[in-house]
C-alpha cells in the first residue's frame, strides 16, 4: 500500500506555537471583581420558605434566589415548646393538650366511678390507660364537663360536671345553672378597673382557657343587675336604721316624709383630670354616707353615664 501524499503529520514541537515552555513566561491573571461588578449579577441561593414568601413579588421577582424555597424552620416560641416537651418526655396522645381547672373531689369521684364501671363493662382489660379526649369535653365558661376514656378498650364515661353550680341569677329561669366560678369571676370584675377584654387577655397570657367575650358580657350584665338590686335593698335598710336612730334621739320622724340629716358625698370619674378643675368624663359615680351616727352608713348612691340614657339614683 502506497503512502498517502495528502496526509501530513502534525508536529507540535515546531512552529511559532509549539507549546514549549518559555523562560520568564507567566500566565495572565484574571481581574478581580469589584462590588459594582458583583452587584450586576443576582446571587443564586435557596432561601427558607418564610423568607422566600416575604421577598417574593408576583410581577417583579416571583422566585427570589432563582431556586425553590427550603422548608421553614421552627420559630422561637416553637423551639421553646419543643425543648420543654423533650425535657419532660410528655406524650399526651389523645389527651387534652391545654391546662384545665377542676374541682379535685369531683375529679376523684369521676375516676373512682370510671374504675368501677370499667371493671364491670370491660373485664378483659386488666390495665386500663386513662385518657381525657378532647371530643368529650364541653366548655361552660371557665369550667368544663369532661369525659374519661380507656386508651386500650375504648370504654368511656361522661361527660360529667367537674365544677360546682351556683344559684340561678335573678330573672334567669331557663337553661343550666351557672357555675360558681363564673359567677365569682363576674363579681370580682366589678371590683377592679378592667373590662372583659383585658380580663380575657390576662387569662390568655397565663395559657388558661377563657370564654368568649359575648359569654363574659352576658354573665357580667346578669351579675351586675342582681348586684344593683342588692345595693338598693341595702341602702334602703341603712336609711331605715338611720331614721330609727334619729327617732330614738327624740327627733320628729314621720313615715313617708324626708328627714333632715348630715351627710357627705364624694364623686369619682372613669378617667383622671389632667388640666384644671373641669372633668371630661363619660361616667361618674357619687356615693353618699350619713355622718350623724358612728357607723357612717352609706344611704345613697348616684351614677351617670353619657353612653347610656339610663341614670341610677338611689
Amino acid at each position: 500500500m502506497g503512502k498517502n501524499p495528502w496526509r501530513r503529520k502534525r508536529r507540535r514541537d515546531k512552529g511559532p506555537h509549539s507549546g514549549r515552555f518559555k523562560q520568564n513566561n507567566t500566565q495572565q491573571k484574571k481581574r478581580l471583581l469589584t462590588e459594582e461588578d458583583e452587584g450586576q449579577f443576582e446571587k443564586i441561593c435557596r432561601l427558607k420558605k418564610d423568607v422566600w414568601g416575604r421577598a417574593r413579588e408576583e410581577d417583579v421577582n416571583p422566585t427570589p434566589g432563582r431556586l425553590r424555597p427550603l422548608p421553614a424552620g421552627p420559630t422561637e416560641l416553637e423551639k421553646l415548646k419543643l425543648e420543654s416537651s423533650d425535657n419532660g418526655n410528655i406524650d399526651v396522645g389523645e389527651n387534652i393538650p391545654d391546662h384545665r381547672s377542676f374541682s379535685v373531689p369531683l375529679l376523684m369521684t369521676l375516676m373512682n366511678d370510671f374504675s368501677d364501671r370499667h371493671a364491670q363493662e370491660s373485664p378483659t382489660c386488666l390495665k386500663p390507660v386513662f385518657v381525657m379526649p378532647k371530643d368529650g369535653e364541653r366548655a361552660r365558661g371557665f369550667v368544663f364537663q369532661e369525659t374519661v376514656k380507656c386508651g386500650k378498650c375504648g370504654y368511656r364515661l361522661g361527660p360529667v360536671k367537674l365544677y360546682e353550680e351556683s344559684e340561678r341569677l335573678p330573672g334567669k329561669t331557663r337553661g343550666p345553672k351557672p357555675a360558681k366560678k363564673n359567677v365569682q369571676f363576674a363579681v370580682a370584675l366589678t371590683k377592679i378597673g378592667i373590662g372583659i377584654t383585658a380580663a380575657k387577655t390576662l387569662m390568655s397570657g397565663m395559657d388558661a382557657h377563657a370564654p368568649s367575650l359575648s359569654a363574659m358580657h352576658h354573665l357580667n350584665t346578669a351579675v351586675c343587675d342582681s348586684l344593683e338590686g342588692i345595693l338598693q335593698k341595702s341602702l334602703a335598710e341603712n336609711r331605715g336604721k338611720y331614721r330609727h336612730a334619729m327617732e330614738l334621739r327624740g327627733k320628729l320622724v314621720e313615715k313617708g316624709k324626708p328627714l333632715a340629716g348630715t351627710g357627705a358625698g364624694d364623686g369619682c370619674y372613669n378617667n383622671p383630670s389632667f388640666y384644671g378643675v373641669s372633668q371630661r368624663a363619660t361616667q361618674a359615680a357619687l356615693p353618699v354616707i350619713e355622718t350623724g351616727t358612728q357607723d357612717q352608713m352609706m344611704i345613697g348612691f348616684g351614677f351617670a353615664n353619657k353612653l347610656c340614657k339610663n341614670e341610677v339614683t338611689e
